[in-house]
């Protein structure tokens, strides 16, 4: 779903907002986006292992809520196994130029020892206004409301569009 720049939840089914359950290693993730469609979900892509996308008659095993259906986030936030390689990890560096966008994330695993094992992972995203031709109100619009003396109308960008994300993990 869309709500503007940096905010959206699935859509599953033509279900979207409270009707679609998301979790995070089987537990619901309770941020703001359940609440309010204006919030994106608090979850970043490079940090998951695996993402599940449950339909149908066996959301019911995640409650009433679940009808449209559940994505279910899999990640190893907390390990669950030791690491394989003395040190295991992913990079996530991304750019887009209608937003000036500058995103990097990643995750690292790593072992301590024969029985214990440390993940961190993290992600920063930043972009700007983004491009648009012409004004951002319509020439009806801006003919019937003008603007009050001393402000200027939006021209080639779209203002309060910009976005500035971080978070990071530590598990062990």
């Amino acid at each position: 779903s869309y709500y503007g720049q940096g905010s959206s939840r699935p859509i599953i089914r033509g279900q979207s907002g409270d009707r679609v359950r998301i979790m995070q290693n089987g537990i619901s993730v309770q941020d703001a986006s359940s609440s309010s469609p204006d919030h994106g979900v608090a979850l970043e892509p490079i940090q998951s292992d695996r993402i599940e996308v449950v339909r149908g008659p066996a959301t019911l095993m995640f409650g009433p809520n679940a009808i449209g259906g559940v994505v279910n986030v899999l990640d190893n936030r907390i390990p669950d196994k030791m690491p394989e390689k003395p040190l295991e990890g992913a990079l996530d560096l991304r750019g887009a130029t209608v937003d000036a966008l500058r995103s990097a994330g990643g995750k690292i695993d790593a072992p301590l020892g024969d029985n214990f094992a440390i993940h961190l992972d993290g992600f920063l995203r930043k972009t700007d206004d983004f491009s648009i031709p012409g004004f951002a109100r319509s020439a009806r619009l801006r003919a019937e409301s003008p603007l009050e003396e001393g402000e200027e109308e939006a021209k080639n960008k779209r203002p309060d569009s910009a976005t500035d994300a971080q978070g990071g993990t530590v598990g062990a």
